[in-house]
């Protein structure tokens, strides 16, 4: 009873400061708020009830040891003192039987004694007095008298000792017995008194603990129904304590002050550009190959436009979407010898070095780039020494729709099913029919602001005009 009150104890403690620390948690500033901390300050309530009807099942256990302890010690006290007058009922019988045996010792001898002196024979005897030697009938008188005294102590000693041995019997004897049961019976009383209690406070126990757990409904309609442990626990409504959470930080939320728009840097400004005398444009259109149209909203499209012969123009090659750019029998590079031109590609003597003209609105016929297969077909240029044009106009350009640079060659085949870069062919086109002449074409780098505008245009998707 003891260590299981001290068990019992230790659990309604531990129970009592689990609830504090948890009231404590979910009433801190950083735990979840709204009918989650409502209904779970409502269940450690409830497990405090608990710990209060443990703690009251601890001290009814304590007190069942106590009583239980006085118990034991009031039968031990019993037992003890009842042993102690049976003890010293049976030491007085026995006392008393010993004292009888030592009178009739002495009875017996001087019964023989006497009855030698009676009947002569002097062997043995003592006849030898204070005064002196006596004589056979003071001898034998003298025997007589001590014979008289000893018989009459002997009837006494059998006397007490049959009185001793009957007052064991029938009182000292039954009466221990009585005590002893009646200890007994006490005890068994007691036993099974602290038993029943024990076995109460049980269900007592559980009974409080159930009730707190699943209270029982009233009696009376009017009066308020309590909660179960499972009701308080259903009542929790997650979804309106996370509204409630998000409403109570919409304060902490920033204001937007501007909306998102596109800038454009100083530098790509657009400048303005020369036109180039219809003389000096080129008059053929040159091949290139074939670059996938791309429309691009309020983004004006420059086109490269060569001087050619009174007639129509030819209409801009677009390849076919389901129909590949290479094949069997139109491979992605030139595979036959190139062929002479009809005239000089470049001009042999010295002059201005050849370049594209640009314009934004031009009548000659527009740039149309030729697919890998055709890279090797002849074409004619003018004779004459074509002048450099202006570099290219500045446009402001809106993010990459089709972005050439920074990506991998996997992605720019999957996009353009080609398997060399179409920007790999322009540049080849462009410094093998304009560049040859240059000095320094491979040596000397480009204006950084130049370079970046014609990637821009790359990744834009747009024509290409050399400078």
């Amino acid at each position: 009873m003891k260590k299981r009150g001290a068990v019992e104890e230790d659990h309604a403690k531990g129970l009592r400061r689990l609830v504090k620390q948890t009231t404590d948690n979910i009433h801190s500033k950083e735990s979840r708020q709204g009918s989650y901390v409502t209904r779970l300050d409502e269940a450690m309530r409830l497990h405090d009830r608990i710990a209060d009807n443990g703690m009251q099942f601890s001290l009814a256990l304590h007190q069942m040891h106590e009583d239980l302890n006085e118990l034991s010690l009031n039968m031990e006290k019993g037992r003890k003192h009842w042993k102690h007058e049976g003890l010293n009922a049976e030491k007085r019988a026995t006392d008393a039987e010993t004292a009888m045996e030592k009178a009739k010792s002495k009875y017996d001898g001087l019964a023989e004694d006497y009855d030698r002196a009676r009947t002569g024979d002097a062997k043995g005897t003592r006849r030898i007095g204070l005064k002196g030697m006596k004589s056979a009938p003071q001898h034998e008188e003298d025997l007589l008298r001590k014979l008289q005294v000893a018989d009459s102590d002997y009837q006494a000693k059998v006397q007490a000792a049959k009185s001793q041995r009957e007052e064991l019997i029938r009182t000292s004897r039954p009466q221990a017995v009585k005590a002893l049961q009646e200890l007994i019976n006490e005890c068994d009383s007691g036993l099974a008194l602290q038993l029943q209690k024990f076995a109460s406070f049980n269900e007592k126990l559980l009974l409080g603990n159930g009730i707190a757990l699943s209270p029982l409904p009233p009696s009376d309609p009017s009066a308020p129904a309590a909660h179960s442990l499972r009701d308080i626990v259903l009542e929790i409504d997650n979804k309106a304590d996370f509204d409630n959470y998000l409403t109570g930080h919409v304060s902490k939320i920033p204001v937007r002050t501007s909306d998102i728009k596109y800038e454009q840097h100083p530098t790509l400004k657009p400048k303005q550009q020369t036109p180039t005398p219809a003389s000096r444009q080129p008059s053929s259109t040159l091949p290139g190959p074939a670059l996938p149209e791309t429309p691009l909203s309020n983004v004006t499209t420059q086109q490269t436009t060569y001087a050619t012969s009174p007639g129509p123009a030819p209409p801009p090659t677009v390849p076919s979407p389901t129909q590949p750019l290479y094949g069997p029998g139109n491979p992605p590079y030139p595979t036959d010898p190139p062929q002479s031109y009809n005239s000089a590609p470049y001009p042999t003597t010295s002059g201005a070095p050849r370049g594209f003209s640009t314009s934004t609105q031009g009548t000659g016929a527009p740039y149309s780039p030729a697919t890998p297969g055709s890279m090797g077909a002849q074409q004619s240029f003018s004779s004459q020494p074509r002048a450099v044009s202006p570099g290219p106009v500045a446009t402001a350009l809106p993010p990459p729709l089709k972005p050439v640079f920074g990506v991998s060659l996997d992605e720019l085949y999957n996009r353009d099913q080609t398997a060399v870069p179409m920007i790999v062919y322009q540049c080849m086109q462009a410094v093998d029919l304009f560049g040859l002449d240059v000095e320094g074409i491979y040596r000397l780098s480009g204006t950084a602001s130049h370079v970046q505008q014609i990637k821009a245009l790359f990744d834009h998707g747009m024509l290409i005009y050399i400078h």
